[in-house]
C-alpha cells in the first residue's frame, strides 16, 4: 500500500539525479517518489521559480495517475523556492500536505551582491570550471543577480507560502567555522521570522555543505519523521 507521495525537486544547475539515493530510501518505506526534471543547463539558465513551479506542474500531470495522497513536495536549494511557487500558484489544484526545503535561501544570498564586480579573470575561471561558456557564465550571473538578492521582492512574494495553513519544514546545513553551508547563509536558510510560526519546525545538521545536505542519512530521518 502506498502511503503517499514524494516530490522531490532538485536546485539550480542541478538535475533529479541527485536524488537517487533519497528516491531509494523513500521508496523502500512505501512512498511513491517522483522527481520532476526542471529545464537543464543546456535549455534553460534561468532560475525562475515560478518557471520551475509550471515545470513541475507539467510534470504532474503527466503522471497524475501515479499520485497518491499524501502529497509532499521537497526543495534542494532553489528546489525550495521552486515549491514554494508551486504551493503559491496550485494550491487550488494540488492538495499539498507538507513542504520540506533543504538549504534553501529563503531571504536570498550576500554573494549576489558582488557579483556585477566580477573580473574577466573570475569569470573565464567559472566557465573553465563549470563547463558552461563564458557568456552562459554571464547571464547565470545576471539571474543570480535578479532572483537571489537579499530581501528581493521576487524573494519576499516567495515567502508568503508560509501563510499557508499547512507544514513546513526547513532543513539548515553549517560547515565548520562559518555561518553557512557555503552557499547559502544560516541567517537565510533558517530565518527567525519563520521558523518562529506555528506551522514551520526546522533541523540544523553542521559539519555538512549545501551540496552534501540534501544526501545526508540523518536528513533523510529527520524528513520521515515530519512526513
Amino acid at each position: 500500500m502506498i502511503k503517499g507521495t514524494v516530490i522531490l525537486i532538485h536546485g539550480y544547475l542541478s538535475t533529479s539525479k541527485t536524488w537517487e539515493e533519497t528516491d531509494k530510501f523513500f521508496s523502500a518505506l512505501g512512498f511513491r517518489v517522483l522527481k520532476p526534471e526542471l529545464s537543464p543547463i543546456t535549455k534553460s539558465i534561468n532560475p525562475n521559480p515560478w518557471i520551475g513551479s509550471e515545470e513541475v506542474e507539467d510534470y504532474l500531470n503527466r503522471y497524475y495517475k501515479l499520485i497518491v495522497p499524501p502529497i509532499f513536495l521537497i526543495g534542494h536549494s532553489m528546489g525550495g523556492l521552486v515549491a514554494k511557487a508551486f504551493l503559491l500558484k496550485y494550491h487550488q489544484k494540488w492538495e499539498i500536505n507538507g513542504v520540506v526545503t533543504i538549504a534553501t535561501p529563503h531571504l536570498g544570498v550576500n554573494w549576489v551582491k558582488f557579483l556585477d564586480k566580477m573580473n574577466p579573470g573570475i569569470i573565464t575561471f567559472i566557465s573553465k570550471e563549470s563547463g558552461l561558456p563564458i557568456l552562459a557564465v554571464i547571464k547565470v550571473i545576471q539571474w543570480a543577480s535578479k532572483y537571489f538578492y537579499p530581501n528581493s521582492e521576487i524573494l519576499k512574494k516567495l515567502n508568503k507560502a508560509f501563510e499557508f495553513k499547512i507544514p513546513f519544514f526547513l532543513v539548515g546545513a553549517k560547515k565548520i567555522n562559518i555561518d553557512g553551508d557555503g552557499i547559502v547563509g544560516l541567517w537565510s536558510q533558517l530565518p527567525d521570522e519563520y521558523i518562529r510560526r506555528p506551522n514551520v519546525s526546522s533541523f540544523l545538521l553542521k559539519g555538512t555543505d549545501h551540496f552534501k545536505i540534501h544526501k545526508e542519512p540523518q536528513v533523510r530521518l529527520r524528513i520521515l519523521n515530519f512526513l
